[in-house]
């Protein structure tokens, strides 16, 4: 409102406050709430409380019945935006009337991301995990700083829209517009470089406003200089508490996030190259997933610069999982491609993070990082679909969904319910795998030898009786091996046949299949 009101309106609250000081003059009742040593806003006589008397003078102020002397302001401004204006007086006046508690509690909340390593055959996972909390007083200011801002739009690509984003529309089946708003105005603060960010304004309880936060983290990878840590101030409202302000950290200055604003563009138009929304959204997402794989290494010492934002893989081509769907995520919507950030645990419950595409009103589950194993110095061209496009059912073979968050204790985790995969049509594997039913040369020297000239993996269906695990033993027969590669040589080019070759061999049991990848030795 700042201040400005309608002429009836204005007559209402001076009305309203004429009221207000009658009461307090006649009954004299106090309501003290908080000593002015401890907290002076909101104590606008300065009489070392916070009562009635203080809201019917803000009022006053507010409709203009009264103006306050300027060394009251200070006190006046009970969120801390540098404006006096309603919003404040009708917050004072709940207070002075017991209907809610002055916020007056600041926590400090941190977290750190686990990361996932991947090699050839198996899986080691390393992760780390750091929560600290403590109890601090602070005084809050706000600063608000306007960083540059660079396109997002590549000529012939059609990004997705923001307000499509996953998390902001299960917000919107809330039905309840306080939680889209809310998510809306974090937009607006976090691009903008506020610090201290007032909140009571939509009612949010700490869980919801977690719940909130926590969407909008997943959703944007491009604001990469958004930490979650915060202070965060609160009040009781119907035993209930509710957030009133919190002070945000953010991890580069503006400046620093300019000139990383211009390089992850200039580096995204090199990794988009070529694609235009006349592509099927699938052959959209198959040169991006491979043009990544090929881009980024795995950050196996953890302490590589941005190893968990998406300047990690994008910027400097290392970077623990995050970073991989992150910059997987970040990539998908320039292509148009609804894309959601997943979380869990792997392996002996070590936590990950991976993706899911849309497509064609589908959903899919995509795993970069598990796509481009860690080989040290073997192939490093080598490009995995194992976690491509996959179902729910199948990550569950190795990978265990837990998409729960919370800054706070138990009883205020935060559910992200993102959704079941069950589609095959797109899935890579699936599409390319050639049905065998022995260890057939006439049959697989063909498709291998097709497989080395597009550079791609071969994927083998056995059936009939021959299984993954024959199949697989034949692959590693010495004698076979050879008999197999010598088929492959007399269909290739001189330049390409193989001499010192070398297997990289994924099963697939949820499907039933098994991919090969055949090249020389490095």
């Amino acid at each position: 409102m700042n201040g400005i009101f309608p002429a009836k309106l204005k007559s209402r609250f001076r009305n309203m406050v004429c009221i207000l000081l009658s009461l307090v003059l006649t009954v004299s009742v106090a309501v003290p709430v908080m000593p002015v040593a401890a907290l002076t806003i909101g104590d606008i006589n300065n009489d070392g409380q916070i009562n009635m008397m203080d809201s019917a003078l803000l009022f006053a102020h507010v409709s203009g019945a009264r103006i306050l002397a300027e060394d009251k302001l200070p006190a006046c401004d009970i969120n801390g935006n540098g404006t006096v204006d309603m919003m404040d007086a009708l917050f004072l006046f709940s207070v002075a009337s017991g209907q809610r508690d002055f916020p007056t509690t600041t926590t400090t909340t941190t977290t750190t991301t686990t990361t996932t390593t991947t090699t050839t055959t198996t899986t080691t996972t390393t992760t780390t995990t750091t929560t600290t909390t403590t109890t601090t007083t602070t005084t809050t200011t706000t600063t608000t700083t306007t960083i540059p801002t660079t396109t997002t739009t590549k000529v012939g690509l059609t990004p997705v829209d923001p307000n499509n984003y996953y998390g902001r529309q299960l917000l919107v089946a809330l039905s309840d517009s306080k939680f889209v708003n809310a998510y809306d105005y974090l937009d607006e603060q976090f691009k903008s470089l506020s610090t201290n960010i007032t909140m009571y304004q939509f009612g949010l309880t700490l869980p919801q406003f977690e719940k909130v936060l926590r969407y909008y983290h997943l959703d944007h990878p491009e604001v990469f200089w958004m930490t979650l840590s915060y202070n965060y101030r609160y009040y009781t409202l119907n035993n209930k508490e509710h957030i009133y302000d919190f002070t945000q950290a953010y991890e580069f200055s503006a400046s620093q996030i300019g000139t990383y604003q211009a390089q992850l563009e200039a580096r995204a138009d090199q990794l988009l190259e070529g694609i235009t929304d006349a592509m099927p959204p699938a052959e959209r997402e198959r040169i991006v997933h491979d043009r990544l794989v090929l881009a980024a290494n795995y950050d196996t010492t953890k302490v590589a610069k941005n190893t968990h934002n998406l300047l990690g893989v994008m910027l400097s081509g290392t970077g623990v999982c995050e970073s991989y769907a992150r910059s997987f995520q970040y990539l998908m919507y320039r292509c148009g491609i609804r894309t959601v950030i997943d979380a869990g645990t792997v392996s002996a419950g070590e936590y990950h993070m991976w993706n899911e595409v849309e497509l064609g009103n589908e959903w899919y589950v995509v795993d970069v990082t598990w796509d481009d194993p860690v080989f040290t110095p073997a192939m490093p061209e080598y490009i995995g679909y194992s976690y491509y496009n996959i179902t729910t059912e199948r990550l569950r073979a190795s990978h265990t969904a837990k998409p729960t968050y919370s800054h706070f204790d138990a009883a205020y985790q935060i559910s992200y319910p993102v959704p079941t995969c069950t589609a095959t049509s797109e899935n890579y594997e699936m599409s390319k795998a050639v049905t065998v039913t022995s260890f057939d040369v006439a049959v697989m020297a063909p498709a291998v030898a097709e497989s080395i000239l597009k550079e791609e993996v071969v994927v083998f269906r056995p059936t009939g009786g021959y299984t993954l695990a024959k199949l697989e033993s034949d692959l590693r027969n010495a004698q076979k091996h050879w008999e197999l590669i010598d088929a492959v040589n007399l269909l290739l080019p001189s330049d390409r046949r193989l001499t010192e070759p070398m297997y990289v061999l994924n099963i697939n049991e949820t499907y039933g299949l098994l991919s090969v990848y055949l090249r020389n030795k490095s």
